[in-house]
């Protein structure tokens, strides 16, 4: 059995040699592993990208949604601790509604990970215990949601093309809805650092529900911030790789 087989939500990239850390990326609402495709070529020669790809979009398209994120925690954990079985440390990523499975991935990789999770990377989310301050996307009408996306990403084709827009509504609308079933409230610390990105144009995530971060650990935290709005978290990349690849090997960085 491949690492790919063990769990079919994690594409995990071919052993090569001089790999030293790995940054796993977990994606925003209605997007898939390919949108993370450019970090494969962006990323340094010591580093893997490892992407989640959750059921219903992409090659995984037959598969109905998950109607709540949390059911694919316990799968996407073991599959990690097995596909990390060679000792490589490595840092969790996730944006908007990523960061929330990925902070998830992560409590439930606690005293199982060998001490081989170095950080958890945010952006694009509130912090686990924030209510929500604003509507959520699957609460809204049609020319509401299109009002919203196209406000986010004006230059976006999906929004202008109605077979995509209804393919993009009806996943948006269903991961909304799954990850808010997470509870929100007190939930156990991680001890591990916590990094997170604000983009400063940002218009559906505030500074300070980011910054909120620095209470889901007790470990250290630092909030980083990048020109754009949610999603030009891309932009950030090389940032967050750099912050994962510090983190992972033991250099100043994340704990700043």
């Amino acid at each position: 059995m491949t690492k790919q087989d063990a769990c079919p939500w994690l594409k995990v990239s071919d052993a090569r040699p001089g790999v030293a850390a790995r940054l796993i990326c977990f994606p925003h609402a209605a997007a898939g592993a390919s949108s993370f495709a450019r970090w494969l070529t962006a990323a340094p020669p010591h580093m893997d990208i490892w992407r989640v790809q959750l059921p219903g979009r992409e090659d995984l398209h037959l598969l109905p949604p998950v109607d709540d994120l949390r059911t694919v925690v316990p799968a996407l954990a073991e599959a990690t601790l097995a596909a990390t079985s060679d000792g490589i440390p490595f840092a969790l990523y996730g944006h908007s509604m990523g960061a929330a499975l990925a902070h998830q991935v992560a409590l439930a990789l606690r005293g199982k990970d060998h001490g081989l999770l170095k950080v958890l990377v945010v952006s694009g989310r509130r912090a686990p215990q924030v209510p929500a301050t604003r509507r959520l996307h699957h609460e809204l009408t049609d020319p509401e949601l299109l009002s919203v996306m196209v406000a986010a990403e004006p230059t976006s084709e999906l929004w202008k093309r109605p077979h995509w827009r209804r393919h993009y509504f009806d996943l948006i609308r269903r991961d909304s809805a799954a990850v808010e079933r997470i509870p929100r409230g007190q939930q156990a610390e991680l001890a591990i650092p916590i990094v997170a990105f604000h983009g400063t144009q940002d218009q559906w995530v505030s500074e300070a529900e980011l910054a909120a971060w620095r209470d889901a650990t007790t470990g250290t935290f630092v909030l980083r911030h990048y020109d754009g709005g949610h999603f030009d978290h891309h932009q950030a990349r090389n940032a967050i790789m750099l912050e994962a690849s510090r983190a992972c090997l033991c250099r100043e960085g994340a704990a700043a």
